[in-house]
């Protein structure tokens, strides 16, 4: 057999389906049992994982690990749950079941496709087509499997063949003649690479918080989280990191990076692929910066429907209830300390207040000891959901400091509420927050009364750090939100007339 080197950029399912193409193993039946079904949705990652391990596993093992990581869409098996789509009138099915049928959907930028077959000879699909609805690269909606196969009056097989083939039909010259088509190198990062990273980085915190415990790989998986959801100043610093502490070697058609520090005593070389004994290392170059940091920060898209305006309408909804009280007093302190909660975790503001018997206190923030990054636990009680941990900008604990000086006298309590009431000894009661809300936003006639909540402040929040670079999927699973309110086309309503502006 002869085993193709996956692009950077690809998916597993275009790499199964170029493996097998090549090699004379793409019937009908094959495609159908191990690439997609014949409705489009995907087949299961472990029934593909597991005939990738029938053809390379045991020749390219090194191969087969990188490759079938990408089953899971993104980074590192970090899993995130892609409910992406709405129904014809805007709102979300009630059923689960359409849920997974909405959530199954492959999808191909034509123009790429003819670019990759004009450079390159031939095609395939990228792992970010898998959760963006735009081209990053032309800033184009992208076309679906499903709509091309009912275009065309082709079955999904010969679908995906006719898209392979870069046979367009209406954009044969619809693509620049220049190469658009970057491909970084396909590189595997070691896992003591973002773990040397961040403990060269970590910083002093000032107060005692409880050590936070977790896996290893759930450790990997939360710096990722953390990475792409508060990129802002983390993309350089880690363009410096790389220059300064990490080597590479080539194998197997890949290039390993690995941080420049004996691997023998390194408590994480279980997790690594890399064998000293059969390589020779090399300072990285820029080629490789490069890829490593288009492998590590995911970038994503908003909707659409979603526009500079809306945001900017929202984004001075804010600074309006930020600033509507007197400075310094409890209701100004309480607003601008919530505000800054959902801007730290793109969090609905009612998981941070009262809940009956129980309320979030400090104590729900760890410290992760490596790092020393702050985390939260969180939980959204309304629907059930399962406790989850939402890593915390590096500037959190200077917030922290400033409330407890103001609320707490400066005594810090891990037994604090985390949104204290006035005489601050419990957390603030749903109904006293909301008073302060209708007070300070109902003067702003900027936006619809659907509009004038905390939820869409969240959803704004959310928004505005996407378009700065965060990547959505990952704010979404911070969110704890299944699927991404920013789907909703009337997500961030505003009205007509102009942004209302403090005189």
């Amino acid at each position: 057999m002869f085993v193709l080197n996956p692009k950077a950029s690809e998916s597993t399912l275009s790499y199964a389906f170029r493996l097998a193409r090549f090699n004379g193993l793409l019937t009908v039946p094959f495609f159908y049992k191990y690439i997609l079904l014949k409705n489009g949705g995907f087949v299961s990652s472990k029934k593909l994982a597991g005939k990738l391990y029938d053809l390379i596993g045991e020749s390219h093992s090194v191969l087969f690990e990188e490759v079938t990581k990408r089953t899971q869409d993104i980074l590192n098996n970090h899993r995130v749950s892609r409910y992406p789509i709405v129904d014809s009138e805007g709102y979300f099915p009630d059923d689960e079941k359409v849920y997974e049928k909405y959530d199954k959907t492959i999808r191909y930028c034509p123009t790429c496709i003819l670019e990759q077959h004009h450079w390159h000879g031939h095609s395939w699909l990228k792992r970010d087509w898998l959760y963006n609805h735009r081209c990053l690269v032309h800033e184009k909606k992208m076309l679906s499997i499903g709509e091309t196969s009912d275009e065309l009056g082709l079955n999904i097989f010969d679908t995906f063949k006719y898209v392979f083939d870069g046979k367009l039909v209406g954009f044969e010259e619809n693509y620049a003649r220049i190469n658009n088509q970057y491909e970084s190198r396909p590189g595997i990062l070691a896992p003591c690479v973002l773990v040397d990273y961040f403990t060269s980085t970590r910083r002093n915190g000032y107060f005692d918080f409880k050590e936070y415990e977790c896996s290893f790989s759930s450790l990997n998986s939360l710096f990722y989280q953390y990475l792409n959801c508060f990129p802002s100043n983390e993309k350089e610093a880690l363009r410096q990191y790389l220059f300064s502490s990490v080597d590479t070697c080539s194998k197997e058609g890949f290039y390993f990076y690995k941080a420049r520090k004996p691997c023998i005593e390194c408590p994480h070389k279980k997790y690594c692929l890399y064998n000293k004994d059969d390589t020779i290392l090399r300072p990285i170059d820029e080629m490789d910066v490069e890829s490593i940091l288009e492998f590590v920060f995911q970038c994503s898209c908003l909707p659409e429907h979603i526009s500079e305006r809306q945001l900017t309408v929202y984004s001075d909804l804010i600074t309006h209830v930020n600033d509507f009280f007197e400075p310094l007093s409890y209701e100004a302190d309480t607003i601008n300390w919530l505000i800054t909660l959902m801007h730290s975790t793109y969090s609905t503001h009612s998981e941070f207040i009262s809940k009956g018997e129980s309320s979030p206190k400090f104590d729900n923030i760890r410290r992760e000891p490596i790092s020393g990054l702050l985390v939260l636990t969180l939980r959204r009680e309304r629907v059930n959901s399962s406790y989850r941990v939402v890593p915390l900008p590096r500037n959190f604990e200077k917030h922290v400091k400033k409330y407890v000086e103001k609320r707490f006298n400066g005594k810090f309590s891990l037994n604090n509420p985390l949104v204290a009431s006035k005489s601050g000894l419990k957390s603030i009661y749903p109904g006293d927050l909301n008073k302060l809300i209708r007070k300070s936003i109902k003067l702003f006639n900027a936006v619809p009364v659907e509009g004038l909540n905390l939820h869409s402040i969240r959803d704004a929040i959310a928004a505005s750090a996407i378009v700065a670079g965060a990547n959505m999927q990952y704010v979404t699973k911070s969110s704890g939100l299944a699927y991404s309110q920013l789907q909703r086309k009337d997500v961030l309503p505003i009205e007509s007339r102009l942004p209302f502006t403090l005189m």
